[in-house]
């Protein structure tokens, strides 16, 4: 080939195979195609990168979050009717905590905030079935309500009285439990869902008055239990056993509650506690209570957060969570935290770290949590109409 047959710079025509390939011959078609495959090139990256993001925030993953959730106030979900109740301008407020389960995103927040936990399903839902953990939760709101009233009630000097329909039975002990004691005389007798009415003939209204009847018998003795199962009532004659913790008095191996389980009260109250579950926020409702049925402000016109199980002897007890619920009171600006003193001491420090302007207070009972609150003592409640 001569070099008289090679195309001249300025010729505008492709010559053969070589400037189908781009080549830098002048040609004016091969600069977009460059580029069409550049765009698309970026166009499948940025899909794909998008996808990866959605599922990072939808897919789930096993584990879930516990972390900080809201602070809610006691005294306007306590409705009262017949009888003088308070409002006030410092508030008695409750800390929760929000569980979500996991998406990747949700693990990477949770590494990066020291208020997130992550805790597998197990440590979570301890059943495994998530529908009855939530049950039993909604129960303990339950009776953290319950309890709180009988305690602001009997701390104001109100009447208040227990009624239900007997003793339901929650769990029939087995061999399976043998560390509970050494015989189970319920087993095979009674059943879970069971209502407890008499023992003997004589009538059982609340859990307390079976656990009455049978500490009067010693082991060996034979009782004979009306029962309410279902639509019927029956009868069963058990012979007691021995618990190891007290060999003195007659066992019968279930664990249990007041079936219809209410209050007698002389005037009408609700308490409203919303889709809020567990038993943590029993002192925050006492106080509450206490404050609505009592002149002046306990709060003394703060915002005070509160946590803690309350027993009906007036005893604080630990909660899960404090944590978190240290992050929602300081992120919220409230002025004062008060929280169990029982609570372990790992969590303590770690709450006292976080604390920032936020005052902190451990109380073991009822009575230190008022005397942190009201140092001069609670006001007199009105007596009732």
């Amino acid at each position: 080939m001569t070099e008289a047959s090679l195309p001249s710079p300025d010729d505008d025509r492709p010559s053969g195979a070589d400037a189908d390939l781009g080549e830098s011959d002048g040609s004016t078609e091969a600069v977009p195609r460059k580029r069409r495959v550049r765009v698309w090139a970026w166009s499948i990256g940025l899909v794909i990168a998008g996808l990866g993001i959605g599922a990072a925030f939808l897919v789930p993953t096993p584990f879930y979050l516990f972390e900080p959730g809201t602070v809610r106030a006691t005294q306007p979900n306590i409705s009262i009717e017949g009888h003088e109740a308070y409002t006030t301008p410092g508030e008695i407020n409750y800390p929760t905590v929000g569980i979500r389960q996991a998406t990747v995103a949700g693990l990477f927040q949770g590494w990066l905030d020291d208020a997130i936990e992550v805790q597998e399903r197990e440590q979570v839902y301890p059943s495994g079935d998530v529908e009855e953990d939530k049950v039993i939760n909604r129960r303990m709101m339950d009776r953290s309500k319950f309890v709180a009233t009988v305690v602001a009630f009997s701390q104001l000097g109100y009447p208040v009285a227990e009624v239900g329909a007997g003793a339901f039975v929650d769990e029939v002990l087995g061999t399976a439990d043998a560390a509970v004691g050494s015989n189970f005389p319920a087993a095979g007798v009674l059943e879970q869902g069971d209502i407890i009415t008499a023992v003997d003939g004589r009538r059982v209204v609340i859990w307390a008055d079976l656990r009455s009847l049978l500490a009067d018998h010693p082991p060996g003795d034979e009782v004979t239990l009306t029962i309410r199962r279902g639509d019927d009532v029956i009868e069963e004659t058990v012979t007691l056993g021995t618990h190891d913790e007290d060999p003195s008095r007659g066992y019968l191996g279930v664990t249990g509650s007041t079936a219809e389980q209410s209050l007698d009260l002389p005037f009408e109250l609700e308490i409203d506690s919303g889709r809020v579950t567990g038993p943590s926020a029993g002192l925050a409702w006492t106080l509450g209570l206490i404050d609505r049925l009592t002149p002046g402000d306990l709060a003394g016109g703060r915002d005070v957060a509160v946590t803690g199980t309350m027993a009906i002897d007036g005893t604080v007890g630990p909660i899960g969570g404090l944590e978190q619920k240290m992050a929602a009171v300081e992120r919220g600006g409230y002025d004062l935290f008060i929280y169990p003193a029982s609570s372990p001491d790992d969590e303590i420090a770690r709450i006292e770290e976080m604390a920032g302007d936020v005052e902190l207070h451990a109380v073991s009972s009822l009575s230190e949590a008022i005397d942190v609150l009201a140092p001069q003592g609670l006001p007199p409640a009105p007596p009732l109409s």
